[in-house]
């Protein structure tokens, strides 16, 4: 395992923070209103916001997923931590800026994350084969 230099120290202390503020903000909420759909999502949204800054101190580990012949790739981890932070927060943004209904929420989010994933999918598919054909 290797040393993380300061700089990843630094970003990873400010998003386990980040992730902290908003997880205290959520608590908050669930004490006043338990029932609040977006207070919940908020919560997993801090988890992800702390997991992602911890992921980041680790990074630079040897990834068993992650091929060494392109070091532009990324951890399937990273990929899914990400997917989640943005589908946690596209739905608190949706939900407490607008009178959309949760499920409809549910379901722009998921689209929208789940075309991003789909296209990962592809192309890393689309990759595997190259070499092979070759």
């Amino acid at each position: 395992m290797h040393r993380p230099n300061r700089l990843t120290i630094t970003i990873t202390l400010l998003f386990v923070l980040a992730g902290l503020v908003v997880g205290g903000i959520a608590v908050s909420r669930l004490l006043v209103a338990p029932g609040s759909d977006v207070a919940w999502v908020s919560v997993l949204l801090a988890v992800g916001i702390v997991l992602w800054g911890l992921n980041l101190a680790t990074l630079g580990d040897d990834d068993p997923e992650q091929d060494d012949d392109d070091p532009g790739t990324v951890s399937t981890r990273t990929e899914l931590l990400t997917s989640a932070i943005v589908a946690a927060l596209g739905y608190v943004l949706l939900r407490t800026n607008s009178d959309v209904p949760p499920l409809l929420c549910l379901l722009a989010v998921v689209v929208v994350v789940g075309l991003g994933m789909t296209e990962r999918i592809l192309r890393r598919r689309r990759a595997r084969r190259r070499p092979s054909e070759g």
